[in-house]
């Protein structure tokens, strides 16, 4: 019952904070549009427990085709 709970309390917690945020991450992503035009969001493949690997997907910082110009890194867990 309790982790029944907790996974309720978490998921009304979770949603209240996203629609809290949702005026900043309109914000971000009307800036991020406005600068270059470019998309507003990027993905890319990291790798994560027991180097299985994931999409990430986050607001663009870098210039479109930036992945053509410095290569695509994946980092390696054992490196650091």
């Amino acid at each position: 019952m309790y982790h029944l709970m907790r996974t309720v309390v978490s998921s009304i917690l979770a949603g209240g904070m996203i629609v809290v945020a949702a005026p900043l991450f309109m914000a971000i992503a009307a800036v991020v549009k406005l600068h270059d035009g470019g998309p507003v969001f990027y993905s890319g493949t990291r790798l994560g427990l027991h180097r299985k690997r994931f999409e990430i997907y986050k607001f663009r910082t870098l210039v479109p085709g930036a992945e053509k110009v410095i290569g695509p890194k994946v980092i390696d867990a054992r490196h650091n």
